[in-house]
């Protein structure tokens, strides 16, 4: 057998949760091997903990799978809550997780590098008529604007499909189009702010 080569990637996974396991604050994985930024997506909820951060889910496997197109060479997933769901997530009785916005101001807003990092709202739809969910929504963009007033925010696009929805989820978008290029996008954040806001007022 001729012109054979052997060739290996080297990743790291790192996880932030409490010692009882119950909340996850950050997922991030590197490979060493791949060029780029950081990207920090901000999602709906956790599903990782100690026992199974070594396995990949669905949208992990999305993800990964488009970013060296999208110019990542890691990625790092925080939620709008930090309990762990291991089934679904249910809204009722559900209150804004305080800790877990202090955790994203402090851990990663805070310690945001644009030269590094590139900040992306994947949190998708679900849920959007749960005041909790929504509250938290608002309170992540306003810390942001607060913080960075002239800095973007991106999300996930397709070619063709950029009316798909804002902040559009890697599983939604894996599921419906996994072969299909994927783009970062200016995230509509004053829009959605809008929204949101009329949502509460409403």
């Amino acid at each position: 057998m001729e012109n054979l080569k052997e060739m290996s990637i080297h990743s790291t996974t790192s996880l932030t949760a409490s010692e009882n396991g119950e909340h996850t604050y950050a997922f991030t994985k590197d490979f060493e091997e791949l060029n780029g930024k950081r990207g920090v997506l901000i999602l709906l909820y956790p599903t990782r903990t100690e026992e199974n951060y070594h396995v990949e889910d669905s949208t992990t496997i999305h993800i990964m799978k488009h970013m060296k197109q999208l110019g990542l060479k890691s990625y790092t997933i925080v939620n709008l809550f930090s309990r762990v769901v291991r089934k679904r997530l249910s809204t009722r009785g559900l209150t804004i997780d305080e800790e877990n916005l202090q955790f994203i101001k402090t851990e990663i807003f805070e310690k945001y590098d644009s030269e590094k990092d590139i900040m992306i709202i994947a949190w998708g739809n679900s849920h959007e008529t749960s005041q909790a969910v929504n509250d938290a929504k608002k309170k992540v963009l306003e810390m942001w604007s607060e913080l960075y007033p002239s800095e973007k925010l991106y999300h996930f696009t397709v070619s063709g499909k950029d009316k798909e929805g804002d902040g559009i989820h890697p599983l939604y978008l894996g599921i419906r189009h996994g072969n299909s290029e994927w783009k970062l996008s200016p995230y509509p954040l004053k829009k959605v702010l809008k929204e949101l806001k009329a949502k509460k007022e409403g």
